[in-house]
């Protein structure tokens, strides 16, 4: 019986789950040309797709978890120089290998930290096989170990641990604006839980992004970290989801070594009758999805087409495989639209939990 070997080769299976308003033939060309290279190990957790929702083109980026002592970390770590530099990029390579999961009091950042890592692949925006490595971000971590770092306790560890895995030089500038952004936010009550670079990107930057807190305190932490731009579009944004998503969001901010830059990422989950935790926003129920989706179109934030894909996304489906029958199911995770010198676009995150079950 043949087995999958890669996550490309289980997707061209699963290719029919996509909706054509998501994932047409050009954004299918390169997903697949890059899930040809990454193993089959990928749906051993979540993966997503990340969808440009005012981009008529029907293409995603890709979302995998690699953090250590995963399957698909320890497939990173055997790269060679020259397979990991169109992959993942030598630095990051270097960074897990530092990573000894039976070391005891090992001093990495991974080791201390407990964080969990996510690879963003830009996708949408390339020319088949002609993709960066991805961009990296270093998540709260479940780890049952007591005392982790915490990335906004901490910021010059996580500035120096992102300037590692990007192969940036150190600079002191943009650490104290970190940590500006960090301790400003902390005291408003917002704390940072997701820190990220692009290496892939020309221009250097740190997004920092901070979730499950209450909106109404956004522009006191705006204030705090002395953030350049206009907070009234912000909160005409979030006025205008009133009733239809949770009162808790998330907030990211983007830093440069010039300074802050004047964009805002709001990120938004479906309302629930439980409210109080976004850990519990993520569910299948794709009608309690409705609202929001229908909200973003009615704004211009997301075009009809693109709409009707999220709608369709959530769902549960058997794939009779290779080598067995899967269970897949396919969620929402959350919503984000964002606020860039005047222009105002929206976003969807949508991921897929893979499970064989025969």
């Amino acid at each position: 019986m043949q087995q999958y070997v890669s996550l490309g080769s289980f997707l061209e299976d699963a290719r029919s789950l996509f909706p054509p308003a998501l994932m047409g033939d050009s954004g299918w060309d390169r997903l697949r040309q890059l899930a040809l290279r990454l193993p089959f190990c990928v749906t051993d957790a979540r993966f997503g797709f990340e969808f440009h929702l005012c981009d008529p083109n029907p293409t995603a980026d890709l979302c995998v978890i690699s953090a250590p002592p995963t399957s698909l970390a320890k497939f990173f770590r055997q790269q060679t120089d020259d397979t990991a530099s169109g992959l993942v990029g030598t630095d990051f390579v270097a960074f897990l290998v530092e990573w000894d999961e039976d070391a005891e009091g090992s001093e990495s950042f991974l080791a201390r930290a407990r964080t969990g890592i996510i690879l963003e692949y830009d996708l949408a925006r390339t020319l088949p096989a002609s993709y960066a490595v991805p961009g990296i971000f270093f998540v709260t971590g479940h780890y049952p170990k007591p005392d982790p770092i915490k990335l906004y306790e901490d910021p010059a560890a996580t500035v120096a641990a992102l300037h590692q895995v990007a192969g940036y030089e150190p600079d002191p500038g943009e650490l104290r604006l970190v940590e500006r952004v960090c301790v400003g936010l902390a005291d408003a009550g917002i704390h940072v839980s997701h820190a990220g670079v692009m290496p892939g990107r020309p221009h250097r930057a740190i997004r920092l992004v901070a979730l499950d807190f209450d909106y109404a305190i956004l522009v006191d932490g705006l204030e705090s970290i002395q953030w350049p731009g206009d907070p009234a579009p912000a909160l005409n944004i979030i006025s205008s989801f009133d009733g239809v998503v949770s009162s808790r969001g998330g907030l990211g901010i983007t830093v440069t070594p010039q300074g802050l830059l004047p964009r805002l990422d709001l990120e938004f989950s479906r309302k629930t009758e439980n409210d109080s935790s976004t850990g519990a926003l993520i569910t299948l129920d794709s009608r309690a999805w409705n609202p929001l989706i229908d909200r973003l179109e009615e704004r211009g934030w997301c075009l009809p087409a693109k709409a009707a894909g999220l709608r369709e996304w959530p769902r549960f489906e058997t794939l009779f495989g290779r080598d067995g029958v899967y269970q897949i199911r396919q969620v929402l995770n959350h919503v984000k639209v964002v606020v860039d010198q005047g222009a105002i676009y929206g976003k969807g995150y949508a991921g897929m939990d893979v499970r064989k079950t025969a």
